[in-house]
C-alpha cells in the first residue's frame, strides 16, 4: 500500500507539474495571440488611415487635372483668338500701308503737276483738278478729300 501511496504521490506531483506548465503555457499562448490581435488591428487601422489618405489624395489630384484641363482649353482659346485678332491686325496693317503708299504716289503726282499748286492761276479758273480721275473742285481741301478715296 505504501508503494501505491508513493506513486500516487508522484503522479499527483507530476500531473501538477505538468498542469503548471500547462497553465504557463497557455498563459504564454493567449499573450501571444492577444499581442498579435493588437498589432493586427494596429496595423488594420494604419492600413485604412493610409487608404483614406490615398482616396482623398486620388480625389484632389482629379479635381487639380480637371481644373488644369479646363485652364488649358481656356488658354488654347485665348489664343486662337489673339491668333485671329492678329490677323486681322496684319490685314488691316497691310491695307493702311497700301493706302499710305497710294497717297506717297497721289501727293507726289499732287506736287508736281503745275495745275494742282496752292496757288492756282487764273487760267485754271480758280478749280483744283484730282491729279487721278481729273475732276475739279473749287477747294484744294475738297480736293484733297476726294484724292484720298479716289479710284480705291
Amino acid at each position: 500500500l505504501e508503494s501505491l501511496t508513493s506513486i500516487r504521490d508522484k503522479l499527483k506531483t507530476e500531473l501538477c507539474k505538468q498542469e503548471e506548465m500547462h497553465h504557463a503555457e497557455t498563459t504564454r499562448l493567449i499573450e501571444n495571440l492577444e499581442r498579435v490581435e493588437k498589432e493586427k488591428n494596429e496595423s488594420a487601422v494604419q492600413y485604412q488611415e493610409a487608404i483614406d489618405m490615398f482616396k482623398r489624395d486620388t480625389v484632389n489630384l482629379e479635381k487639380r487635372a480637371t481644373k488644369a484641363e479646363m485652364e488649358n482649353v481656356r488658354l488654347q482659346r485665348e489664343i486662337s483668338e489673339l491668333e485671329n485678332e492678329r490677323a486681322s491686325l496684319r490685314t488691316n496693317l497691310n491695307s493702311s500701308m497700301a493706302k499710305v503708299n497710294e497717297l506717297r504716289r497721289a501727293i507726289a503726282v499732287l506736287e508736281s503737276n503745275p495745275s494742282t499748286s496752292t496757288t492756282v492761276g487764273t487760267a485754271n479758273k480758280g478749280l483744283f483738278s484730282c491729279p487721278l480721275c481729273g475732276q475739279e473742285f473749287g477747294s484744294l481741301a475738297n480736293m484733297q478729300l476726294h484724292a484720298e478715296d479716289c479710284c480705291t
